[in-house]
């Protein structure tokens, strides 16, 4: 996962933002995530665990740099930092929640995975519901827009 991963996270996300497929390819990710649950709960041989993981890496991991250019685009250069210490801040919780939530379920991988397909079902959910096109949103006191109105600065 981590190699399909470094690649992903190096050739991806300049194809999606210059075609503008943010939200598309993160609801690909989810919806791969709930696939790859589902599948390694189905089968665990060691060849389809590699292939549905590495995918799993290449479009997961790749993710992350697509979300934090989607931040900067909404957000703008002035705002980066606190967007993206919220995302980070945001992510590392949930993976933690994650985590203590199925504690309980490893003794059975179908009861794990399953918990793990219906929070990727979820998650599918809000990335459906994130903006189709990413568009810059003026704030206040920012850099897009300054107090006389006059646009971008």
């Amino acid at each position: 996962m981590t190699l399909t991963g470094i690649v992903g996270a190096g050739v991806l996300p300049p194809i999606v933002a210059k075609r503008s497929l943010r939200r598309p390819m993160l609801a690909f990710a989810v919806l791969w995530t709930l696939l790859t649950a589902l599948a390694i709960d189905w089968r665990q041989s060691a060849y389809w665990l590699v292939f549905w993981l590495g995918v799993e890496g290449l479009v997961l991991l790749a993710s992350l740099p697509v979300v934090l250019d989607w931040a900067e685009v909404h957000v703008g250069q002035g705002n980066q930092g606190h967007a993206v210490g919220f995302l980070m801040l945001a992510g590392n919780l949930g993976g933690f929640v994650l985590v203590v939530a199925m504690t309980p379920m490893v003794a059975s991988p179908h009861l794990a995975l399953g918990f793990v397909a219906v929070v990727a079902l979820l998650g599918l959910a809000v990335a459906w519901l994130l903006p189709r096109q990413a568009q810059a949103t003026p704030r206040a006191g920012t850099a897009l827009s300054d107090a006389s109105g006059g646009g971008i600065s």
